[in-house]
């Protein structure tokens, strides 16, 4: 009893049935006919993108955020169009080898990786060896090397 005060009749009801547990219907038994079932919502019959990629196409999108941000980057700060073209277009292959990779293509986006990081790597290679500055050009060239051995390695493994 709370108080010193009583307690309405329908205030009694609903005391009672909020301490009673919660009947369920069990599993095995159909529905109420008068029932009728829940109409699928469109975001639930509409199949969303998965936003976890593969453990192999990690290496080809993370390689063309760098080599886009690294394009754009050398334009603004230089004015460097040869090199806007050349990174994003290298760019642009290491994404294609990543959604290949992504969607099931394995030895077609680990070639397309291959071949895009051999080509990178041998030119920013002579680059770095021409200049002599190890930052853009030599950083480059390593990074595409280890890509180049990845993608390398993860083609003989798919042929």
């Amino acid at each position: 009893r709370r108080g010193s005060f009583s307690l309405s009749a329908e205030t009694q009801k609903h005391e009672a049935r909020r301490r009673l547990p919660r009947r369920r219907r069990p599993r095995g038994l159909p529905r109420h006919p008068c029932v009728r079932e829940k109409e699928p919502r469109l975001r639930d019959t509409v199949r969303r993108p998965e936003i976890a990629m593969g453990g192999s196409a990690h290496a080809s999108f993370t390689l063309a955020a760098v080599l886009g941000l690294g394009a754009i980057a050398a334009y603004t700060r230089r004015g460097s169009m040869p090199s806007l073209l050349g990174g994003l277009g290298s760019s642009t292959a290491m994404l294609g080898s990543g959604v290949l990779i992504d969607n099931g293509y394995d030895l077609e986006g680990h070639g397309v990786g291959l071949a895009a990081s051999t080509v990178l790597a041998g030119g920013m290679g002579l680059r770095a060896a021409r200049t002599g500055l190890a930052s853009p050009a030599g950083a480059i060239a390593l990074l595409s090397a280890l890509s180049a051995a990845y993608h390398g390695k993860k083609f003989n493994d798919w042929r």
